[in-house]
């Protein structure tokens, strides 16, 4: 199924909003202190562990965890969920899979 470009335009929009609100217009999920993606994220203890085991066998450091995690906030942002929830974890993990293999085979 193809998304229109009107409806993406209103998600993305949305998701600006939510997080202009969030981070009172200062910072974007990209650039965020890690303590303020930590807290937007505010992942259960399951998603947290979760996170963590998959980032010890990847062999990720501290920074990739974060960035799955801005990824993970963002997801949500764009589904309007005001939490991350475990779909959203799984989605950015994926795509940092899918960029760990498109680099394995350019490198």
């Amino acid at each position: 199924m193809v998304e229109r470009s009107e409806k993406i335009r209103i998600r993305t929009t949305t998701a600006r909003e939510i997080r202009r609100v969030r981070y009172h217009n200062q910072f974007l999920n990209g650039n965020a202190p890690a303590q303020l993606i930590q807290e937007a994220c505010a992942l259960t203890d399951k998603q947290s562990q979760f996170l963590k085991t998959i980032c010890y066998h990847q062999k990720w450091s501290n920074r990739t965890q974060l960035k799955i995690m801005r990824v993970a906030r963002t997801i949500a942002d764009l589904t309007s969920c005001e939490v991350v929830n475990q779909q959203h974890l799984e989605e950015a993990i994926s795509w940092k899979l899918q960029s760990f293999n498109q680099e394995s085979i350019i490198g």
